[in-house]
């Protein structure tokens, strides 16, 4: 599943692994602007996390001191506990331990850049390197064709995730 201009995609920019607590607050309040942003009602507060992010690994993407993207992912041995488990209807079978895509938010000023791809590409190397067998994702619609080109399989589609109230499509793809 290679992700091809990668070093094209990188110039000028900063993507990293993070763990330290400004960085992840920083995260949480920018999932918050750019969903909110995107006429999506995530409570209040300034800031969106869920349970996850506590056992979740963390990517960012900032140019210069700007965060501009971020994404993350969680590893599960058991696909009844993945992040909206209850709107992944059709999963079926997938091989464990099991990679789980998902929270990627890009600053809406930064869209169409090809900052999402990156984040996924260096989660999927990660899942790979860490010994995960498979991977689940939950993308928008738009979005669908990057992951079918990597490899992944439409598995069903979910209008309404119990967490974030967006429309997803639900994928899956072994490694």
């Amino acid at each position: 599943m290679p992700v091809e201009n990668l070093d094209d995609l990188a110039q000028g920019m900063i993507i990293e692994r993070v763990t330290d607590s400004a960085t992840l607050r920083a995260v949480f309040q920018l999932r918050f602007r750019a969903w909110t942003h995107d006429g999506v009602q995530v409570g209040r507060g300034g800031e969106w996390r869920d349970p996850h992010d506590d056992h979740a690994m963390h990517w960012v993407i900032q140019e210069g001191s700007e965060l501009v993207a971020a994404a993350r992912l969680c590893v599960h041995r058991d696909p009844l506990t993945l992040p909206d488990s209850a709107d992944l209807g059709g999963l079926g079978h997938v091989a464990v331990p099991l990679a789980s895509l998902n929270r990627t938010v890009v600053h809406p000023d930064f869209r169409g850049h090809g900052y999402a791809t990156l984040l996924l590409a260096a989660r999927l190397e990660t899942a790979r390197q860490i010994g995960c067998r498979s991977v689940v994702a939950v993308t928008a619609p738009a979005r669908v064709q990057t992951f079918v080109r990597l490899g992944f399989v439409e598995r069903s589609r979910s209008s309404c995730r119990a967490t974030v109230p967006l429309p997803g499509v639900v994928l899956v793809a072994s490694l």
